[in-house]
């Protein structure tokens, strides 16, 4: 980097390979949100006539996977009535008694924050590093 203007040239260069990247970025944070759902699913042994694992898999009617912002905002989960009465707990017909949280999607998005934190931040490192050099 020799001067100002290099410094803007590269800035510049680093804010269109950002554009580009976070949305894709977004998606791989939506897809691994739910494979993490399902896991914690599986984990907890939460798999009853499989409806509420399979509602967070891409593609099936009850998933929730939807793009904002030009991909810099993804929601991902499930219209599933299910699986929040059994993330969330819920009472039974005639409120008989109290079936207790089980936080499986709680879980989920907290495990998927933690390692994937870290997975956007090197993934953004080397694309600076990539364009100045370093």
């Amino acid at each position: 980097m020799n001067s100002m203007g290099e410094f803007e040239r590269d800035m510049l260069k680093i804010r269109k390979d950002f554009a580009r990247e976070i949305p894709l970025i977004m998606d791989a944070v939506g897809a691994e949100l739910l494979a993490e759902t399902r896991k914690e699913i599986v984990r907890q042994q939460l798999v009853d006539t499989r409806d509420m694992l399979n509602s967070f898999s891409l593609g099936n009617s009850f998933n929730v996977f939807e793009k904002r912002n030009n991909g810099y905002l993804v929601e991902a989960g499930t219209t599933n009535n299910y699986a929040e009465m059994v993330n969330s707990g819920h009472w039974t017909v005639g409120r008989k008694s109290f079936v207790e949280p089980t936080h499986f999607f709680d879980m989920a998005v907290y495990i998927s924050e933690q390692y994937m934190a870290v997975g956007i931040t090197k993934r953004l490192d080397a694309l600076v590093k990539r364009r100045l050099g370093g």
